[in-house]
């Protein structure tokens, strides 16, 4: 008998895959109720993602993006964790601390690329509108929006980058 081969039993059917991919999440997560992490559950569970990946940056970051946060990368990662522990979502979290490990600026790019090929595709990117413009103006804007679909977490008003806005077919806007 050759090596490898697995006996199934007559009749077996392999069981279709119902979930989608993964949703990458990029912020700051000062506070998870603030960065709409409950609502970003929900939605991912809605549209059967395999799993949500929360990436918070790292202040090095931040401020090379002239973003800024209230709390040091360590205390909001622990911060994620708690809330998590606490809340227990119907969806898989996992919150990624690579960047942390890092201790210095990662461009955004650099990141989306240790993401993609670390978690299972297709690959969703959720962003707040501030990030989402921010990221238009980078060089390789458009090598990622055609690698993974952008999902612009805004309040209604939202006035998008202009690389952002003609490549609108890319991204989507969730209203939180």
């Amino acid at each position: 008998m050759a090596k490898g081969n697995t006996l199934m039993p007559f009749g077996y059917e392999v069981e279709k895959e119902t979930a989608k991919g993964t949703l990458l999440v990029i912020g700051i997560f000062d506070d998870p109720e603030a960065e709409h992490v409950p609502e970003l559950i929900r939605l991912g569970a809605e549209r059967s993602f395999h799993k949500l990946v929360l990436l918070p940056q790292h202040e090095e970051t931040l401020r090379r993006m002239k973003l800024q946060a209230e709390l040091p990368y360590y205390k909001r990662v622990h911060g994620l964790n708690g809330w998590l522990e606490e809340h227990q979502p119907q969806l898989p979290v996992q919150i990624d601390e690579w960047e942390g490990k890092r201790q210095k600026y990662t461009p955004l790019d650099t990141l989306l690329q240790f993401a993609v090929d670390k978690y299972k595709a297709p690959h969703f990117v959720a962003m707040t509108d501030t990030y989402a413009n921010a990221f238009a103006t980078y060089a390789s804007f458009d090598e990622w929006i055609r690698r993974v679909r952008l999902l612009v977490v805004t309040k209604p008003g939202f006035e998008p980058h202009p690389k952002l806005a003609a490549r609108d077919n890319r991204w989507e806007a969730v209203y939180m």
